[in-house]
């Protein structure tokens, strides 16, 4: 019997696309969408399979689809960054930068714009490196200094006893640098009162070995230059990082008579 086309879409139905190509579909078989008998499946394509997702979450953060977590997302990752951020700092021409992380010694940085872990994980210092200061010792001198420290908590600091059994007065003044900003901020607790202290100690010890008339006259710039070369070697054997530039003899006089 003839087969005559009644809209029935051929032996296999109904024509989906009603004779309309644009509904018609593109890879239409007898089996459907699915592939022919005896034919593997082919393997996932992961650049599309990762395309989907990303276009998935790009329309699930647009349209909310996050719901009331998607503000608090956002706030967190921008807390996230600008915490990051503020690990960026400036290290001066006259300083020095350390860095610490979980409070341990991480680097020293030179000048430049430099990057730590910021707080509370990483820390950084900048002390002045290329500054000069100075200790007085046996006097306090005029106006207010920053980078001065006169320290008198002792009325007799300034008097020693000669080799030949003498008093002297004596007023010195020590001058330092940083030299290693490491072991300055980790090895020395008070930088200043280290300096006095170091420095009192070998002015006396080097007076006590000297005559009244030597410490006076020819013998004193053999003591600066001395007592220099001393108190750098405690220093550098305590590992301070502080640096002894020079020292300089203010005062070597007999002591003024008691009232």
């Amino acid at each position: 019997m003839p087969w005559h086309d009644q809209g029935q879409g051929g032996p296999w139905g109904n024509d989906p696309s009603n004779g309309d190509p644009a509904q018609k579909p593109s890879n239409q078989s007898p089996w459907g969408n699915r592939q022919p008998p005896g034919n593997g499946p082919y393997p996932p394509n992961f650049e599309d399979l990762l395309k989907k997702g990303q276009k998935h979450f790009k329309q699930k953060l647009s349209s909310g689809g996050f719901g009331n977590n998607r503000g608090i997302i956002i706030l967190i990752i921008g807390a996230f960054l600008i915490w990051l951020a503020s690990g960026f700092y400036r290290v001066d021409a006259n300083e020095q930068g350390i860095e610490t992380v979980f409070g341990q010694y991480k680097a020293v940085t030179q000048p430049g714009l430099r990057y730590n872990w910021p707080a509370p994980i990483g820390a950084v210092e900048t002390p002045k490196v290329t500054d000069v200061n100075r200790v007085e010792i046996g006097f306090i001198s005029p106006g207010d200094n920053q980078n001065v420290t006169s320290m008198r908590d002792n009325k007799a600091e300034n008097l020693m006893l000669t080799g030949d059994e003498n008093i002297i007065d004596i007023q010195f003044v020590v001058f330092w640098q940083i030299k290693n900003a490491g072991d300055y901020l980790f090895n020395v607790k008070n930088p200043e009162l280290t300096v006095k202290s170091v420095a009192e100690s070998v002015m006396r010890e080097i007076i006590g070995r000297s005559t009244f008339e030597l410490s006076r006259t020819q013998g004193r710039g053999e003591i600066q230059s001395t007592a220099r070369d001393m108190i750098q070697s405690i220093l550098d054997t305590y590992q301070t990082g502080i640096f002894i530039t020079n020292l300089q003899m203010q005062k070597v006089d007999p002591p003024q008579p008691v009232l």
